[in-house]
């Protein structure tokens, strides 16, 4: 008989918009669950996904991105309570 794998943990990530995103998102904030052990570019894709005018306007480079205040790496595994920041630079 096999053995039933467990369910990864689902995880509570707060995501926050600067003013100009909140214009396109329409709030200041997401709260968003995910599997334990998901990373910051599935977020990433996630958002993207949820809010597409984000990318449209926005090229890369131009986007602020902030993990717990620290700028994240591609595949950082996320964690239950991080927090994730989107802004818009100002050049």
């Amino acid at each position: 008989m096999t053995e039933m794998q467990e369910m990864p943990q689902s995880i509570r990530l707060t995501v926050r918009y600067d003013g100009v995103l909140q214009k396109i998102t329409g709030r200041a904030e997401d709260t968003v669950y995910m599997s334990e052990g998901s990373v910051f570019a599935y977020l990433l894709q996630n958002v993207f996904m949820e809010h597409p005018d984000i990318e449209k306007r926005y090229p890369p480079g131009v986007l602020s991105m902030f993990l717990n205040g620290a700028p994240p790496k591609t595949y950082i595994p996320l964690c239950d309570g991080d927090i994730v920041v989107f802004g818009v630079r100002h050049f």
